[in-house]
């Protein structure tokens, strides 16, 4: 979607998208613990769920995410539109 944004809006702004991936946040935590039906087992057992299907062996942080946008909005990505940042430790 955000090539056909880009398009659309070049000249005016620019376009970039963050894809995020598993992050065992406060949120996360908290539905796990209320019996969430996102969580049917213990929430140490779909916490390491989640870290198994990441190909780095790990969760992601929010500060990873904050980093990405921030290097988007850098003088560094200037250049960048039209582009999704997968944040994602390769999942």
């Amino acid at each position: 979607m955000s090539p056909l944004l880009t398009v659309a809006i070049v000249s005016l702004v620019f376009s970039a998208l963050i894809g995020p991936g598993f992050m065992w946040t406060r949120q996360t935590e908290l539905q796990a613990a209320v019996g969430s039906q996102y969580f049917d087992a213990d929430p140490k057992v779909v916490e390491q769920q989640m870290i198994n299907s990441v190909p780095m062996r790990r969760l992601g942080s929010l500060e990873e995410v904050a980093n990405g946008v921030a290097f988007l909005m850098s003088e560094e990505a200037s250049y960048i539109t039209g582009f999704n940042l997968e944040v994602t430790g390769g999942e």
